[in-house]
C-alpha cells in the first residue's frame, strides 16, 4: 500500500487540484451572468420581432440544427430534430398561417454554463390564417438556449397552451 502512495500519490493529488480548478471555474462570474443573460434575453426579443415581422420561417434562424434539438408542446414531441421542423415549417405551417403577432411576457433567462442558459416566458400570439382569420393563443414556453457558431439557439423548447 505504500508503494502504491508512494507511486500514485502525486498523480492522485493533481487530479484532484485539477477536479477543484475545473470545479472552479466551471461556476461563473457576475459579470459572465449578465452577459449571458442579456445576450439570451436579446435573442429572445429578436424572435418575437422577428416572427412577428417574417412569419413563421423565422423561427428556423433561432432553432439549433444540431442532433439534439426537439421541441415539444403540451406535453407530446412535435418535432424530433430539426429537419421535421424545417420541412413542416416551410411547407406547411406557412401556407396554413402565414402571419404570427408574438409577444412574449415575465421573461427569465437563466444562465447554465458559458454557452448555455435556461429561458421561459409567457407568450400571446395572435395566429392569422391563410383566409386572414385571426386565432389567439396564449400560453408558457420554455427552452435551454445553447450557443452555436458565436450564436445562441434554441436547442430544445417546449409550449404549454391554454385552451
Amino acid at each position: 500500500m505504500m508503494r502504491f502512495a508512494k507511486q500514485y500519490g502525486p498523480l492522485i493529488i493533481i487530479a484532484i487540484i485539477a477536479f477543484a480548478c475545473r470545479q472552479k471555474t466551471g461556476k461563473l462570474s457576475p459579470a459572465e451572468n449578465v452577459v449571458i443573460k442579456d445576450s439570451v434575453t436579446k435573442m429572445m426579443v429578436d424572435i418575437q420581432r422577428d416572427v412577428s415581422a417574417k412569419g413563421p420561417t423565422a423561427w428556423l434562424n433561432y432553432f439549433d440544427d444540431s442532433p439534439g434539438f426537439f421541441m415539444a408542446s403540451d406535453g407530446k414531441i412535435a418535432f424530433a430534430n430539426y429537419q421535421s421542423a424545417k420541412k413542416f415549417i416551410s411547407d406547411t405551417l406557412v401556407k396554413i398561417i402565414p402571419h404570427i403577432k408574438l409577444v412574449w411576457n415575465n421573461l427569465k433567462a437563466t444562465p447554465l454554463a458559458n454557452d448555455a442558459a435556461f429561458v421561459a416566458a409567457g407568450f400571446n400570439e395572435d395566429l392569422t390564417d391563410a383566409m386572414g382569420l385571426t386565432r389567439h393563443t396564449s400560453g408558457y414556453f420554455t427552452a435551454i438556449a445553447g450557443l452555436n457558431g458565436g450564436r445562441w439557439k434554441l436547442k430544445n423548447l417546449h409550449w404549454s397552451i391554454l385552451h
